[in-house]
């Protein structure tokens, strides 16, 4: 195109070239025909040159217009390829929203996840702490269940031998008392027997007092079954609180749960638990503490308030009268007088009185010894049982 205008533009100058020339001639006519042809084959060279030019700016044009329809078919290509590429961004872009939206889900589904499996392993691990809770409880039902079966064994053994030092008892006091009647009978009338009664009881049981203590060994001792000789109980393990001929010491109690220790364990004194403050030990299930009771209902009034022992008492407003014939207030302690009668204990033979006095005191220590092991008292009325023999 910058060719085309540039052939146009040396033509007309090549034209008012020529119409100068020719007014030129008009006007002084001084030109020869010789300058005139020189100039016209100049110009025709320009035009021959010029229009060779104008070819070859023809043949660029084409050429550059083939390039175009070329450049016009690529952009027409790449018109066609972007938008196909929008449509795929477009795709992608739906797809990431998806997957984005997915991962959300996902995401959200992990945090549940993982909120039940701490669940489950918080759950998990209460479990295990009851079942080593359940555990440790059924072993200490196991340690309380043998150690009453060493207890229920060690009370046979002591009651076969009180039993046997009761018959020795028996058959030593009878003839004791028959020798002892018969001196007296010879010595004094029989009207002077029923005097002196008391006084033959007494001087009858001093030997056999001593020949017992001879045998039995110290608060804190045992009797060795091999040697027969006393030996030393265990500080904090074992304990003997009186004087006894036990052929091993008695084993320390252990508190339980719900237990508080009073006084640690000795070799002469066992371990003293009580309940907590709060709870008490009920004679209906002495192997555990129960929570007290609190409050007093309406007609009722309370006698006692709870101890480690015993649980808290109340009876009705009418029953519950003061000695002086005042009521109490309810939920206030109140007291009960009571009085016991006192009946004299009436006399018998010589002979009678001493064999009933001991079979009666043997029958009671064994009927006492064996409630106390069913009851679960079996450490302290064991204790009154051997301080009462030693007596």
């Amino acid at each position: 195109m910058t060719s085309g205008l540039e052939v146009l533009k040396a033509l007309k100058s090549l034209f008012e070239h020529h119409k100068a020339l020719d007014k030129k001639r008009t006007s002084d006519g001084s030109l020869s025909r010789g300058e005139d042809l020189a100039q016209v084959i100049e110009l025709q060279e320009i035009i021959r040159k010029k229009s060779r030019e104008q070819s070859e700016m023809k043949d660029r044009l084409a050429a550059l217009s083939a390039h175009i329809t070329e450049l016009e078919k690529d952009l027409d290509t790449a018109r066609k390829d972007l938008l196909k590429s929008k449509e795929i961004n477009v795709n992608l872009q739906r797809d990431v929203r998806e997957a984005m939206a997915q991962k959300e889900d996902m995401e959200k589904r992990i945090t549940t996840l993982e909120k039940r499996y701490l669940t489950a392993q918080h759950e998990a691990i209460s479990v295990h702490n009851l079942d080593d809770k359940l555990e440790n409880e059924i072993a200490n039902k196991d340690s309380v269940h043998r150690q009453k079966e060493d207890k229920g064994r060690r009370l046979q053994q002591c009651l076969e031998l009180a039993e046997e030092k009761l018959q020795q008892m028996l058959t030593e006091v009878e003839a004791e008392l028959a020798q002892r009647v018969a001196a007296l009978s010879k010595v004094k009338p029989t009207s002077a027997m029923s005097v002196r009664k008391d006084e033959i009881h007494q001087q009858s049981s001093a030997p056999l007092e001593g020949s017992l203590q001879q045998k039995l060994c110290l608060p804190g001792f045992y009797m060795e079954e091999a040697s027969e000789g006393c030996a030393s109980c265990t500080d904090g393990t074992d304990y003997t609180s009186h004087s006894n001929t036990l052929p091993s010491c008695l084993p320390c109690t252990t508190y339980k749960s719900g237990e508080e220790e009073e006084n640690l364990c000795t070799p002469t004194k066992d371990t003293e638990c009580q309940c907590k403050p709060g709870t008490f030990r009920g004679e209906d299930a002495p192997e555990f503490c129960q929570k007290c009771s609190t409050g007093c209902p309406d007609g009722k009034v309370m006698i006692t308030d709870c101890t480690p022992w015993s649980n808290v008492k109340r009876v009705d407003q009418e029953s519950g009268t003061l000695a002086h014939g005042e009521a109490p207030v309810p939920g206030e302690p109140a007291t009960m007088s009571q009085t016991l009668p006192i009946t004299p204990s009436p006399s018998s033979g010589t002979s009678g009185l001493g064999i009933g006095t001991v079979t009666g005191l043997g029958i009671v220590l064994i009927g006492c010894v064996v409630w106390c092991f069913f009851n679960g008292l079996f450490h302290e009325c064991w204790h009154k049982v051997i301080g009462f023999s030693s007596i």
